[in-house]
Formats: C-alpha cells, structure tokens, sequence
C-alpha cells in the first residue's frame, strides 16, 4: 500500500471508561449506594456492600507502541447472604465485561465474594 494513502484510512478510537463509571455501574447492579473505592471504617458499612480498588493494568501494543491500556480492578461483594443473588449478576455482567471470580472467604461472619476486572 502506498505510504501516501494511510491517512485515509479511519483510526479506531478507544473510549476509555473511568473509575466513575465503574463506581456507577455497580451501583446500579447492587441497587444502592452502598459501593466504595475507599473503604470506610467496617463499623459504617451495612450489607451488602461492594469495596473496589485499583489493580495493575493491561496493556496493548502494535510496533513496540501503546494502543490501549484497561485498568484491572479487584471487586469484593460483601454479604450477609451466603447464596447472594449479586454473585451472578457480577459473575454473568455484560456491562463489567468478562469480570472473573477469584475467591471467596469468611471473615466476621461476612461473605467475601473477589472478583477481577478490567475496565
């Protein structure tokens, strides 16, 4: 292909999601407001309650060059419930894309549901 005809070619644009959007999405999928990034002190949390935090990243690139960068969350579902609905609707997300469950553990008698996203 002649160098002189690249420019006619449309570039994919990549739009990127922030954090807020994230933080948004799952609180339409918990159905309250009960989602933090920072995790306020345990004793003002009611259940259940999503707890996020920033992860590594992934990262694409074509000739040694970035072109696309998603940020990797960890999601933690905190429950009373053992058999919470919100398990599924997290793991069978469309909107999360491909969130991965990662493990789950008891502490103080509160399920605790890990999963992985990028985002």
């Amino acid at each position: 292909m002649d160098q002189n005809l690249f420019h006619l070619i449309p570039r994919k644009v990549t739009i990127m999601r922030t954090r807020e959007d994230l933080q948004d999405e799952l609180e339409r999928m918990l159905g309250n407001k009960r989602v933090y990034f920072q995790r306020p002190s345990s004793n003002k949390i009611s259940y259940p309650a999503i707890v996020y935090s920033l992860g590594s990243g992934e990262t694409k690139f074509a000739d040694d060059r970035p072109y696309l960068h998603k940020k990797r969350y960890q999601i933690t579902l905190l429950t009373l419930d053992p058999d919470d609905e919100m398990i599924d609707k997290i793991t069978m997300s469309v909107e999360l894309q491909r969130p991965e469950f990662n493990n789950h553990f008891i502490s103080d008698n509160i399920h605790h549901y890990v999963f992985n996203l990028y985002y």
